[in-house]
């Protein structure tokens, strides 16, 4: 698909506790300044406030968890991202450092696709109904027990409407970017990254008569915890919830634009990822 998108501005968000990526950048740099486009470097991702406005595209340099790193840092900006794998899986990078140069040289030529992945609303429930505070997700939400030695009764429900109560350490409830990662490991479903839809699959559950759901993506997903339990938000955020606090997962009205420049489909490209993992 051609792309009539000019790329004026760069921003590069290397994972910086990989040198490799340190050196990485600087050869970035150089490519970018040949062809007379600005580039900014993150290197220091808890620092928000100087983000410049005018950013066409973010390169980030790391693994799956540095896109999720770098989507969070640039979320509502609307920037597509094009990763390049430093990590170990790379479902969400587009390509090795070897054809890095070249997939961005097809990025500048039109040659692309932009992918809008789905993304997650989590809203936390204080004391009161009305008063919560809301988070965003690109892979997932998990309630899970953390080092209390406890299980987890959560009553889950979708659509105001009670299905089951679940023992267990505790629930992912991922999008269909974040079925490939937490919620694989756990038994899950995977899911096609394009689509919209809202999986919760139990973590070491007591009770397997219910095994993992998928929703559609207008459904509605409300959890509550019977003990004090934590909620982690695509790995970075953790945060201390108390017994009785309730959660409501939706569709977030945000996206994360991932830049693709390959042909091939998703499924040939888990089908590499799951034999790279069995190696």
């Amino acid at each position: 698909m051609e792309n009539t998108i000019k790329i004026r501005s760069v921003m590069i968000i290397p994972n910086v506790t990989k040198p490799e990526t340190l050196e990485y950048t600087d050869k970035l740099i150089d490519f970018f300044e040949k062809k007379e486009i600005k580039t900014y470097v993150v290197k220091d991702v808890s620092a928000k406030e100087d983000i410049p406005l005018d950013i066409d595209m973010a390169v980030v340099l790391g693994g799956d968890g540095s896109v999720l790193v770098g989507a969070s840092y640039l979320d509502g900006m609307d920037v597509p991202i094009i990763g390049i794998n430093f990590g170990h899986f790379g479902y969400l990078t587009e390509c090795e450092p070897r054809d890095g140069f070249e997939a961005i040289e097809q990025v500048l030529r039109g040659n692309y696709i932009i992918e809008e992945r789905m993304m997650l609303s989590c809203k936390l429930f204080g004391e009161s109904n009305e008063d919560y505070t809301e988070y965003s997700a690109l892979n997932e939400a998990v309630i899970y027990r953390g080092s209390l030695m406890h299980i987890l009764d959560i009553p889950l429900c979708i659509n105001n409407k009670p299905i089951t109560n679940l023992l267990c350490d505790g629930i992912i409830i991922c999008t269909p970017t974040g079925s490939t990662a937490y919620n694989l490991s756990a038994g899950g479903p995977v899911l096609v990254p394009t689509s919209e839809n809202i999986a919760i699959t139990p973590i070491c559950q007591r009770n397997p008569s219910c095994s993992s759901i998928v929703t559609s993506g207008s459904d509605t997903v409300g959890a509550s915890v019977d003990k004090t339990a934590f909620l982690c938000i695509d790995g970075q955020k953790q945060i201390r919830i108390e017994k009785g606090a309730r959660l409501i997962f939706t569709k977030s009205d945000r996206k994360t634009k991932i830049i693709k420049i390959s042909d091939g489909s998703f499924y040939t490209a888990l089908q590499k990822k799951l034999s790279k993992e069995m190696e």
